[in-house]
C-alpha cells in the first residue's frame, strides 16, 4: 500500500513540475508578445499619422485650387458682363 501511494505521489509530483514549467514557458511567451504587439501598434500608428497628414495636405491643395478656379471663373464672367454692357 505504501508503495502505491509513493508511486502516485511521484507521478503527481512529475505532473505538477511539468505544469509549473508549462506556466513558466507561457508567461515568458506572453512577456515577449507584449513588446511585439506594442512595436506593431506604434509602427501602424506612425503609418496612419503620415497618411493623415498627406491626406490633409492633398485636400488643402485641391480645395485651394478649386477655390482659385472659382474666383477666376467669376472674374471672367464679370469681365464678360462688363464688356457686353
Amino acid at each position: 500500500m505504501a508503495m502505491i501511494d509513493e508511486e502516485r505521489w511521484s507521478r503527481t509530483r512529475v505532473i505538477l513540475e511539468d505544469l509549473k514549467q508549462l506556466t513558466a514557458d507561457i508567461e515568458a511567451k506572453r512577456m515577449m508578445a507584449k513588446p511585439n504587439i506594442y512595436r506593431k501598434f506604434t509602427s501602424d500608428l506612425d503609418v496612419v499619422a503620415i497618411v493623415s497628414v498627406g491626406w490633409i495636405c492633398y485636400k488643402v491643395i485641391t480645395l485651394e485650387s478649386y477655390i482659385f478656379d472659382i474666383h477666376w471663373k467669376l472674374l471672367i464672367k464679370y469681365i464678360n458682363y462688363l464688356c457686353l454692357i
